[in-house]
């Protein structure tokens, strides 16, 4: 038997070997349909093996998740009992983010973002050290968010959400900053777009969506050349839209060309953008509806062990009304 890593048992959507756990007991047979479940619960093995079988499998990548694999999501996940202690973004939190980015003025030009990057700092900081602690508390995707009034509240929302995934992923406390960084800027670009297009954008509109795409080579640019952070927090910005199957942009790359903090903030970007939108371009009434969707999109878009981990998270069956959050 050979050690099996998560990341390459995530690939399959039909198992071509049989996996085992370090004792040796079986845990799945080769052929069985690897749904998200099933995966969730192998992500917390300390270590993996697998037996390779001779088996005549289709084991394409590009899947989307059918309705009994979403089924399984509906019924392995605990129901979520909120308390006061489930809430992770509090009121303190919120005023206090407030209050750090009430420090910043309009941001039109490089140089306006460069000479206040201490507030992204201590915005970083601030949001570090509320969540980090909170990791293993039962929470819901609905009680994290910020209000979208709140100045920044996308960029807050996906930092945050970010933040837990890179945890959840147990990435190194450096890689978690650089994510919850990049994370924060990575919209930076939008500041260079005309106001007439940030504010009244179509995307059924191919001039607007061309405009709009070049955010993320406006965003690169800025963070490593204006405002010299690190390559990693840069590509974030350049590459928050491109999706696991090549379709996105603004490079169209796929696959392992995509970074990892990139795919990570790339889930919470979606997810946060597909509340904030929701009742004006998709029929999504409920956070669960949105995992659903997102689920749906499966590794077309996103990468699965980073999805599922984000979904596990999040709690499927949050059923919280969009207009409640």
């Amino acid at each position: 038997m050979e050690i099996l890593s998560f990341q390459e048992l995530s690939r399959h959507t039909v198992l071509p070997f049989s996996v085992y756990n370090q004792e040796g007991s079986l845990l799945l047979k080769a052929g069985e349909t690897l749904t998200p479940g099933k995966l969730l619960r192998l992500k917390y093995v300390s270590v993996l093996y697998k037996h390779d079988e001779a088996l005549d499998l289709d084991l394409s990548l590009d899947f989307d998740f059918e309705d009994e694999q979403i089924q399984d999501f509906e019924e392995e996940e605990e129901e979520v009992v909120i308390t006061e202690k489930n809430i992770v973004i509090n009121n303190r939190f919120k005023k206090d983010i407030n209050h750090i980015f009430s420090k910043l003025p309009e941001l039109k030009e490089p140089a306006d973002v460069k000479n206040k990057l201490s507030v992204f700092f201590d915005a970083r900081d601030r949001i570090l050290a509320e969540v980090e602690p909170a990791i293993n508390k039962i929470i819901r995707a609905s009680d994290i968010r910020m209000p979208v009034e709140d100045k920044f509240s996308h960029e807050i929302n996906v930092a945050v959400l970010s933040i837990l995934v890179a945890q959840k992923l147990k990435l190194k406390k450096s890689e978690i900053e650089e994510i919850a960084l990049g994370a924060l800027l990575h919209d930076i670009g939008k500041i260079k777009i005309p106001e007439a297009i940030t504010t009244n954008f179509n995307p059924n509109n191919a001039q607007h969506e061309s405009i709009m795409q070049l955010h993320t080579h406006i965003g690169y640019n800025i963070i490593k050349d204006d405002l010299q952070l690190s390559e990693n927090t840069a590509r974030i910005a350049f590459e928050h839209h491109e999706k696991n199957d090549g379709s996105g942009y603004p490079k169209g790359k796929s696959g392992e060309l995509i970074s990892l903090h990139s795919q990570i903030v790339s889930v919470c970007n979606h997810f946060d953008n597909f509340v904030t939108n929701a009742n004006s371009s998709y029929e999504l009434k409920s956070v669960k509806d949105i995992l659903k969707k997102m689920l749906n999109i499966g590794s077309k878009w996103f990468f699965p062990n980073i999805l599922y981990s984000f979904v596990h998270l999040a709690s499927y069956n949050d059923t919280k009304s969009l207009d409640k959050i």
